[in-house]
């Protein structure tokens, strides 16, 4: 099966992607005031260790690929026209290849805005990029597996994004993202399946949702003693994180 994206006129817009993801990478950084600080360290994670994006598939589909199967990174830099048409640039948080699968992994810090949106306008931009052409005039579309991390949940978040495509015929076909939510998570979850890229925001559990009151600080005093835990399982685990 022919991948139509062959092309050397191709091959050289995915140099300059990845040219583009190294200069975003690089003027990246945890920084107060940043919005997107937590997208940010998730991509940096996904791109310097991108072992770590392993047992996150694994969470996520239930597969069982091992810390030693290759991870293939993925340099795009998808052209949006969500919202009124208005093109810009999206980068993916994550964007892998394990053996012959692409994987797509999110990162959002709550439950509102457009993220369901903007998951399904990844999926369709990438299947274009890897359109395969049968034979003439007969092509296949493959849906990339797409999955979310919630940073923050409550009662309202849901566990899967589900969509219906209504074909021109009338032919439904249904795909889902799954979703993780942070906070179900301990600390001892995160590091007996080794997921990794949970750790730097396990914290945020904590983070105060009023002002100052009797709960306020008891809440701090579980946070203090929740970051003694991380630096403890941290050492225990050393050999491992640094894979």
């Amino acid at each position: 099966m022919e991948d139509v994206h062959t092309d050397k006129n191709t091959q050289k817009k995915w140099v300059g992607k990845k040219e583009r993801l190294r200069e975003r990478l690089k003027a990246m950084g945890p920084s107060e005031g940043n919005p997107h600080v937590y997208d940010n360290v998730f991509k940096t994670m996904s791109v310097r260790v991108p072992k770590w994006n392993i047992p996150m598939v694994n969470e996520f589909f239930g597969t069982h690929y091992s810390m030693e199967d290759d991870v293939e990174y993925l340099y795009n830099v998808e052209t949006s026209v969500f919202n009124s048409f208005r093109i810009k640039d999206r980068l993916p948080d994550s964007k892998f290849k394990v053996g012959d699968r692409r994987y797509h992994l999110e990162c959002e810090s709550n439950s509102s805005g457009d993220i369901a949106i903007r998951l399904f306008e990844y999926d369709w931009m990438d299947a274009v990029n890897f359109l395969e052409r049968e034979e003439a005039g007969s092509y296949v579309v493959r849906v990339q597996n797409s999955a979310l991390l919630y940073l923050r949940s409550n009662e309202n978040t849901p566990e899967q994004f589900t969509y219906k495509l209504v074909l021109p015929g009338g032919e439904e076909a249904v795909y889902r993202v799954p979703i993780i939510k942070n906070p179900d998570y301990s600390l001892e979850e995160i590091f007996e399946k080794q997921l990794y890229m949970m750790l730097p925001y396990y914290i945020l559990k904590y983070e105060p949702k009023t002002e100052e009151t009797e709960d306020s600080i008891e809440n701090e005093k579980e946070k203090a003693e929740a970051e003694d835990r991380m630096k403890e399982l941290l050492g225990r685990h050393s050999s491992k994180v640094r894979q």
